[in-house]
């Protein structure tokens, strides 16, 4: 490194100032100077450095822990919309009804057809038909009845003493009962039965016969039309297949 007067003389433009040095340096104690110079020049050198290293370089400051960038959780996938099928129709039920029936039609045995039939017959019953059909299934015949006008006009009929002897519930509903039960061919008519001759004035004592008479008098009284009832061949298959 050079000494510190050797860098003075070097700054002097007219070359002047390394001759005095180089005279100064033959004075005692010069040298020695010289050297105390240059420890005070390096030691000012090193604070400088110190100083510019501090300026460039900023102490850290403490922060907090970098954190690592999660990804958002994915979304839950939506759950698949069921298809929402409409009800069938009115006219879609008869048709798929109506095919499931054809279907039977074409693949059920003679025996199966039979069962259907009964069974079908047997769910449109109500309790009392069903006492009633009880009644006749031994084959005993009952009275029964028709309110006409004088013209022969039927106003009411099937009032018979059936439904009083199988103990139905609703005695004055016994006209509908029996129509029903024909209507189904569970029951037939026959002609009148002496054997049965007190039994008709029984049942023209029922209200829905007295008012039947009522309305179908006019200037004559109302026509009585007797018959009997019994069982049909048909209800006796049902009754016989339920047993």
């Amino acid at each position: 490194m050079a000494r510190a007067f050797d860098r003075w003389a070097s700054l002097d433009p007219l070359g002047v100032m390394p001759r005095v040095v180089r005279a100064a340096r033959v004075v005692p104690g010069v040298e020695l100077a010289e050297r105390g110079l240059d420890e005070l020049e390096r030691r000012a050198l090193l604070g400088l450095r110190r100083r510019l290293d501090q300026i460039a370089l900023p102490a850290p400051t403490a922060t907090a822990p970098e954190r690592r960038a999660e990804a958002p959780p994915a979304p839950d996938p939506a759950p698949a919309r069921a298809s929402v099928v409409p009800p069938p129709t009115g006219d879609e039920l008869v048709r798929s009804r109506l095919d499931e029936l054809l279907e039977h039609a074409v693949n059920d045995s003679t025996a199966q057809s039979r069962d259907q039939l009964h069974a079908a017959i047997v769910r449109a019953l109500v309790p009392d038909e069903a006492r009633i059909l009880s009644a006749l299934a031994g084959g005993r015949r009952f009275a029964l009845l028709h309110v006409a006008e004088p013209s022969g006009r039927i106003v009411l009929e099937n009032a018979s003493s059936v439904g009083r002897a199988a103990g139905v519930a609703l005695v004055d509903r016994v006209p509908l009962y029996v129509t029903r039960l024909r209507n189904m061919d569970l029951v037939v008519e026959g002609p009148e039965d002496l054997a049965l001759k007190d039994d008709y004035p029984v049942i023209l004592t029922e209200a829905p016969v007295q008012e039947a008479r009522r309305r179908a008098a006019g200037r004559r009284p109302a026509k009585i039309l007797r018959r009997t009832l019994a069982i049909s061949p048909l209800g006796r298959e049902i009754w016989q297949a339920g047993r």
